[in-house]
């Protein structure tokens, strides 16, 4: 989506996709055990941000300035490295999947650390 593709079904897509995903991951760790308050907050930023990823994505996807090139070029939230604008809304969908990824890479650190 940054680098111009405006194809939002294959955004909400990928973010159910995405989700899914994490979901399964939430499933290895049982809520009924007690594990480390950065354990429990790594998950809870995995789900939190998966959830936030797919509703903006749907909603992204439902909006009809989405769609329209001129309504979406009016729009300027940043610029991407190659120089072209990026909506905001799409600057959003980057900062959830940074989460998410920050929030995975978290939980991977605090299992290697126990491993070692």
């Amino acid at each position: 989506i940054a680098n111009g593709d405006r194809h939002g079904n294959n955004s909400a897509h990928c973010s159910r996709l995405i989700q899914l995903a994490v979901k399964d991951l939430l499933n290895l760790f049982p809520s009924d055990e007690s594990h480390p308050m950065e354990v429990k907050n790594a998950l809870n930023n995995l789900a939190t941000e998966s959830e936030n990823l797919r509703k903006d994505c749907e909603q992204i996807t439902a909006s009809s300035s989405f769609t329209s090139p001129s309504s979406s070029s009016s729009i300027v939230g940043s610029v991407s490295h190659s120089g072209r604008s990026v909506p905001p809304e799409i600057t959003i969908l980057i900062r959830h999947a940074h989460q998410i990824a920050r929030a995975a890479k978290d939980l991977l650190s605090l299992f290697q650390r126990s491993d070692q």
